[in-house]
């Protein structure tokens, strides 16, 4: 019987850079027996967990864009038809519903499963999903944020998200009680072993990667630092949604933030994000509950359970002045023209069509209101 392994999660936990693997080493795979499926738009199988979770992406009320049932239905094809092993990758699976996991089960035909979580700890996740959050059009201060996650008292949209997706324990419980406690397999991740959460991984699989490509040294895909994040954070204030989820990607994210991201820092820069020292009693409190959590689920577990409690803290200010140096110059480098031309024939197709619809729907309106004023 043909085996598939799902790689389900979790957001942060070093999940790009597996995908990253797996995508550039295709073929190796493919030598190997096992197939990684390709995929239109990224290097993970995103698309496929966004129609599976019957979920879109990017603001909802502003153009953001439904996966629609097409993705689900090609990957669950593939996988019944093909008889070698498979491994699909996203951590948006981690957010399936129970029902919508069983749907999952019930259509990709007869094969062994392995389902499998990568994990790292609380403390060191909060930066980044932050971060992910201000790229997403956030406003809020990294101290506001963080206050709206952890405060117990404090119940909101940007709580529930985060511990929708981070509450390990219980998304990994709700995995093991559908598949089956000895089909889950978790990864400790190792920030002192960076090779850890790589190797451990492929061993899973049963896969040897001698042959496998290296990721090009030149390639710098780096957090933002202080001045960044603040810079965005305050364009998000200024920035009309109304003018929609596919201007603020191509305008900002695909010209400001992928262009710094992309660049070594400057020697000026203000330095990353810390936590602050004084939410690590709360983030105790959380570790502490969801490292018990994880430990009473009875699955495999690979690495050290109790590192989930360690992190490093420090002291965060939003810089007062933010050196213009390392700012301007990717501003000016990158255009709307360049952003462009990242984009695919057929992607550029769709967004112009949107564009169309959406002029012609600002005039409708425009009319009915004059008309209606004339009555």
């Amino acid at each position: 019987m043909a085996k598939l392994y799902l790689h389900v999660g979790f957001h942060k936990t070093g999940t790009t850079s597996l995908q990253d693997n797996l995508n550039r080493n295709r073929p190796a795979l493919l030598a190997q027996g096992i197939d990684y499926p390709k995929t239109r738009k990224f290097k993970a199988h995103h698309e496929f967990a966004w129609s599976a979770g019957q979920r879109g992406w990017g603001w909802k009320k502003f153009g953001g864009s439904k996966a629609g049932s097409a993705p689900a239905k090609r990957m669950y094809q593939l996988l019944r038809k093909s008889k070698l092993d498979a491994i699909i990758s996203s951590e948006f699976l981690s957010e399936l519903s129970p029902d919508q996991i069983r749907t999952l089960l019930s259509s990709i035909g007869r094969r062994e499963l392995k389902v499998i979580f990568t994990v790292r700890p609380i403390a060191k996740i909060l930066p980044s999903a932050y971060q992910q959050e201000v790229k997403n059009g956030s406003k809020l201060t990294y101290k506001s944020w963080l206050e709206l996650v952890l405060e117990p008292e404090k119940e909101n949209r940007n709580k529930t998200r985060f511990w929708d997706r981070h509450s390990h324990d219980v998304e990994i419980a709700k995995w093991a009680d559908i598949v089956g406690k000895d089909r889950v397999s978790v990864i400790i991740s190792d920030d002192a072993n960076p090779d850890f959460l790589t190797t451990s991984f492929f061993s899973l699989l049963g896969v040897s990667t001698k042959k496998f490509k290296e990721s090009k040294k030149d390639v710098i895909n780096r957090s933002m630092d202080l001045a960044e994040i603040e810079l965005l954070r305050r364009i998000n204030e200024q920035f009309d949604r109304n003018q929609g989820w596919d201007e603020y990607v191509s305008g900002i994210r695909s010209t400001l933030v992928k262009t710094w991201t992309q660049r070594k820092p400057s020697e000026l820069s203000p330095g990353r994000l810390s936590t602050p020292e004084s939410f690590r009693s709360l983030i105790d409190a959380r570790v502490l509950k969801l490292t018990e959590g994880l430990r009473s689920l009875g699955v495999e577990i690979t690495g050290d359970l109790d590192s989930l409690s360690k992190a490093q803290y420090g002291s965060y200010e939003v810089p007062a002045v933010i050196e213009i140096d390392n700012l301007v110059d990717p501003i000016l480098s990158r255009t709307r023209l360049t952003a462009l031309r990242s984009y695919k024939p057929s992607e550029l197709i769709a967004f112009g069509i949107r564009a169309i619809i959406r002029e012609q729907i600002a005039r409708v309106k425009a009319l009915l209101k004059k008309n209606s004023r004339a009555v």
